[in-house]
């Protein structure tokens, strides 16, 4: 009883201030009716505010619709220019992560840019459900008339194509004139359409305040004529935000409506249900109280159904979703004009249709909101808190490899640095090196050779290979030239090959280490470049060329007795050439040379006398026939005679120990002399040969080590370099991922301050 006097004095004012009601004109010169009661007013397809400051409820979804577009298109925007940032840091799985997420988040935007606001009108055949959708639309669109009229599905939608109004069928993507709509939606005509069809209507936008606020209107065909309901319901009804029960007000809800909607609450939560009580217009001229009392039980009943029923509205928001109208009389007067009815109560009538337009709104705005944004919004929440983390993540990574390539590029320039200073040092160092080893070796190979020279008596010696005579004395040579190159290279390399090598290894292994030194260690090589093998020195002496020109002389010669002198006095001297023969002294033998030139001395006398006796040799004996005439003068013939004998016997002995034996000693001797004097002239050549050798060896092991150094120092600018460029990537990651991160936080915070604004959060949410 308090909601009917309630109802009916809101109705009573709704008439009553329809007296004092007034033009005012807004800034932008458009006019409204300035009303107590009403909050909106729609002067041709204008919709404005009763307080300019707010925008309308309709005109509320398009705000949330052009934010929520904007946010979204902003969130693919920052997600493109993230994943090229993760893709410049090689993140293949972030990056296919965010190209997911900024798929999803364009499709959203596109999603968004489609939705509108879908309100959905049933009731039972001829209830006038086309009608209330013309008079909302201010214009007669759907087929409307007495009896069974619509048999399909019939949505109205807002269009900005030059080509409206037209029409699409499920079938076709032809557009049809709208004035089909008749041939297509009628009952009545022949060839009318299956009933779970949708034909959709494209009106001009500007024609209409509704469709210009993006609601579609869905017109049905009577619940009470058709058994798959459910079918509907599945088809084309889970989108839509509020459903409009048109009930008619000669009668009560019925059962067919009643099971209708509990079939709809069943399948959604709580649905935006509104009662239209239509023809109402039939309680003109009734009694006012029987009136009254009337609609004191039909608001009750829908009430009930409402709030205990179906449970969508407690009992206080149920008063405001059942309403008794006249869609005829209120599309009559906004098509016609004012005053073109002028039943009674009408006014009253269009107040509470307006009334319930409002609240329409209202409800349709919010929740339209609600299930077109909500979701949107919270899996864009979803998706910037995912991204914030990500950059979050990247921006700490980039940071700690920033600082790790600073450490790594100061710790490759101190090793460059260090690298270059013992460069230019290790240059100088290797030269010196090169010739103080290059000396080294020369000093021992000249004493070696020389040593050798003075011991080639006995390598001749030890020559017995062939047994010497006159006829093979060629061969005898050759093969004692062989012998006398085998013995001085054989000696040679055992006496200087080892220490070489040796003083060799040492000194390359001094300057390996020297550069291992000097190289970082992760750079050093594996494998020494000191020489495994012994150096093999090539002395090639070659006795039978430097022998060319000799010429041995083997006739015997008498040495009147010197051989028996020589074998007293312990000389190494041969008589038999015809000359005193001294042996070649060694300058490594100065003690020898010494003590044979202290006999030699002593016997100089004697030797002076045998000298001169034979040097004219056993042919020419006047010089014996002159010494023996004075000795026969002074001395007298026997000792003439004694003498003579005694020299006849010296002759004989020496010329019966002239044999091939003691040819050979001649010969060997004679070689001696000869090879020695021209070993002598070679000693500083060959000496300086293998000192190249040695030097070209040792160079070859600097060429190695200073590839080494030159190949590190490549090595060290070429990462010097790379650190240089990645920390610059790195820190411009960082840079980038911090700038993006704080856009991604701003972001949250107006999607956050978009929810607020729109009433999205769930009541759990922070």
């Amino acid at each position: 009883a308090t909601m009917s006097e309630h109802r009916r004095e809101t109705a009573a004012s709704i008439h009553n201030a329809s007296s004092v009601d007034q033009q005012t004109e807004t800034p932008d010169g458009l006019k409204y009716i300035r009303s107590h009661s009403l909050s909106t007013h729609l002067t041709g397809d204008k919709m404005i505010s009763r307080h300019t400051s707010e925008v309308s409820p309709l005109q509320r979804f398009g705000v949330a619709k052009s934010k929520a577009t904007d946010l979204f298109k902003r969130l693919s925007i920052q997600l493109t220019s993230t994943r090229d940032l993760f893709a410049k840091s090689s993140r293949q799985s972030e990056c296919e992560e965010l190209e997911m997420w900024r798929e999803k988040s364009v499709g959203i935007c596109d999603v968004i840019g489609r939705d509108s606001m879908k309100v959905a009108f049933f009731g039972r055949t001829s209830n006038g459900k086309s009608t209330v959708i013309n008079a909302m639309l201010h214009q007669s669109i759907l087929p409307s008339g007495i009896g069974h009229t619509t048999n399909c599905f019939c949505s109205v939608q807002g269009t900005d194509s030059p080509d409206a109004p037209y029409l699409l069928t499920p079938d076709s993507d032809e557009r049809r004139n709208v004035e089909t709509v008749q041939q297509l939606a009628h009952a009545l005509h022949k060839g009318s359409s299956q009933q779970d069809l949708v034909i959709k209507v494209y009106w001009p936008r500007e024609k209409c305040s509704l469709l210009k606020a993006d609601v579609e209107l869905l017109d049905s065909p009577g619940i009470d004529i058709s058994p798959d309901s459910d079918v509907w319901i599945d088809k084309v009804c889970l989108d839509a935000d509020v459903f409009v029960l048109i009930s008619n007000a000669e009668s009560t809800l019925m059962n067919t409506e009643k099971k209708f909607f509990h079939k709809v609450s069943e399948k959604l939560s709580k649905p935006n249900i509104f009662i239209l009580n239509n023809r109402w217009d039939a309680s003109a001229g009734e009694d006012p109280q029987i009136m009254a009392d009337v609609r004191q039980q039909h608001l009750q009943r829908g009430m009930d159904f409402l709030s205990s029923e179906l449970n969508v509205v407690d009992q206080r928001q149920a008063g405001d979703r059942v309403f008794f109208v006249s869609a005829k009389e209120a599309l009559e007067e906004r098509t016609r004009g004012p005053g073109a009815v002028k039943t009674e109560g009408f006014k009253g009538r269009l107040a509470e249709f307006e009334h319930f337009e409002r609240k329409f709104e209202e409800c349709l705005s919010k929740s339209a909101i609600s299930t077109k944004f909500k979701q949107h919004a919270m899996k864009g929440l979803e998706i910037s808190v995912e991204t914030h983390n990500k950059l979050e993540q990247l921006e700490r990574s980039s940071g700690a490899h920033r600082e790790s390539c600073e450490a790594g590029l100061k710790q490759r320039r101190d090793e460059l640095e260090r690298l270059m200073s013992h460069q230019e040092s290790f240059y100088q160092e290797s030269d010196l090196t090169i010739r103080k080893l290059g000396a080294e070796v020369e000093t021992m190979v000249d004493g070696a050779i020389r040593d050798e020279i003075s011991n080639l008596n006995r390598v001749a010696n030890d020559y017995t290979t062939m047994q010497f005579t006159t006829d093979n004395m060629d061969a005898f040579a050759e093969g004692l030239y062989s012998h006398v190159d085998e013995s001085l290279d054989r000696n040679l390399m055992a006496c200087c090959n080892t220490s070489v090598s040796q003083t060799l290894r040492q000194t390359q292994q001094q300057l390996l280490d020297s550069v291992q030194t000097a190289m970082p260690p992760d750079m050093r090589m594996a494998q020494s470049i000191v020489s495994k093998e012994d150096v093999s020195l090539s002395y090639e002496l070659d006795c039978r060329k430097l022998c060319a020109g000799f010429r041995p002389d083997v006739q015997f010669r008498f040495s009147w007795g010197l051989v028996l002198v020589r074998r007293w006095l312990g000389l190494d001297i041969n008589y038999y050439t015809g000359a005193l023969l001294t042996p070649m002294r060694s300058h490594a033998n100065t003690g020898g040379v010494a003590a044979q030139e202290t006999q030699q001395s002593s016997s100089s006398l004697v030797l002076w006398a045998a000298s001169a006796m034979t040097s004219s040799g056993i042919p020419s004996l006047w010089p014996a026939v002159t010494i023996a005439a004075l000795t026969w003068q002074t001395i007298g013939w026997k000792v003439v005679a004694m003498f003579g004998t005694a020299i006849a016997c010296l002759y004989g002995y020496e010329r019966l120990c002239w044999t091939n034996r003691a040819r050979e000693g001649m010969f060997k001797q004679q070689f001696v002399a000869f090879a020695a004097d021209k070993l002598q002239l070679v000693v500083a050549v060959k000496s300086k040969d293998c000192k190249q050798q040695v030097q070209r060896e040792l160079q070859h092991s600097v060429v190695q080590l200073k590839t080494m150094l030159d190949n590190a120092k490549e090595q060290l600018d070429g990462e010097i370099s790379q650190l240089e460029t990645d920390i610059q990537h790195h820190k411009q990651s960082e840079i980038q991922a911090h700038r993006y991160k704080n856009e991604m936080s701003y972001f949250k915070s107006e999607l956050h301050k978009f929810m607020t604004d729109f009433q999205l959060h769930d009541s759990q949410d922070v």
